[in-house]
């Protein structure tokens, strides 16, 4: 019997393979794009992703998929079902393992510390696995880019930009991505959940990246150069769009120091028309 949760079994390959459930290991891991399985039998599930093969269909919308569980949580879109309630804060969601790696936030079950940082983990293969933060090695090199790794699995996930093989596929819109990671960002903008939030302003975000970005707006650094004009800026987009200014004027048959010249010019037309209006809301 599992000392856990007291479930019994006739074989002990069947309990060593359900006590992983408890334990959080998975030591099979898929080739194709390096996620990690408890059991051989959910790789096999898995597979079926990569190969394309997606025998269950739903009745509403037709949308398919390689697992029968995964269409019984698509399903519940439809119905509005989130069954799987935290006894800690009453948030919903579609599957238990949401739950459950929603409940340590509340718990704090984390029994391995980094001995570098004082971080926690749940499992101790994610302190050696995080601890590559620290020593900087990165073993693992992709023979495209030459760009390395600390875990093969991250290589894995990276080849998938060179190959364009996008295997996570967002239930509501059908918009697929290469990276996990992508579509947890992408479906917050579905559920409208921004939990990074500015500091400064309070302006809301989805992703810590696009947080960090915001908050050159706040602070003096301009990280991106005109090779023009030297004209600086806080985003690379911003960067492209003054651009244009050169592309134009060249195409015109300006040279380059006329092409700066009127940059300057347009920009300090713009400073000034900004001071008028600064000035006439005083």
């Amino acid at each position: 019997d599992c000392d856990v949760c007291g479930q019994s079994f006739s074989e002990k390959k069947q309990f060593n393979a359900h006590i992983r459930v408890h334990t959080g290991k998975k030591p099979i891991i898929c080739d194709t794009c390096g996620q990690m399985f408890s059991r051989r039998s959910s790789l096999k599930a898995h597979m079926r992703i990569h190969a394309g093969h997606r025998p269950f269909v739903c009745d509403i919308c037709g949308r398919s998929f390689g697992q029968k569980t995964n269409l019984k949580t698509h399903m519940m879109i439809h119905t509005g079902s989130k069954s799987f309630c935290c006894d800690f804060c009453g948030q919903k969601f579609y599957r238990k393992s949401h739950l459950s790696t929603h409940t340590r936030i509340h718990t704090g079950h984390n029994r391995y510390p980094c001995d570098v940082c004082g971080q926690s983990f749940s499992q101790r293969s994610s302190v050696n696995r995080h601890m590559k933060i620290h020593t900087g090695e990165k073993p693992f090199g992709c023979d495209v880019c030459g760009q390395t790794f600390s875990r093969n699995a991250i290589l894995h996930t990276h080849m998938r930009i060179h190959s364009g093989y996008k295997p996570f596929g967002c239930d509501i819109c059908g918009q697929w991505f290469s990276q996990k990671r992508s579509l947890t960002i992408h479906t917050r903008l579905h559920a409208g959940h921004k939990p990074y939030s500015c500091d400064a302003c309070g302006k809301g975000f989805s992703d810590r990246t696009n947080l960090k970005i915001h908050m050159r707006v706040h602070s003096i650094e301009k990280p991106y150069c005109c090779d023009v004009c030297g004209h600086r800026f806080h985003q690379v987009t911003s960067l492209s769009r003054h651009m244009i200014v050169h592309t134009e004027l060249k195409s015109f048959g300006c040279d380059v120091d006329m092409a700066t010249q009127n940059a300057e010019n347009t920009l300090a037309v713009n400073a000034k028309a900004t001071l008028k209006e600064e000035g006439s809301q005083n």
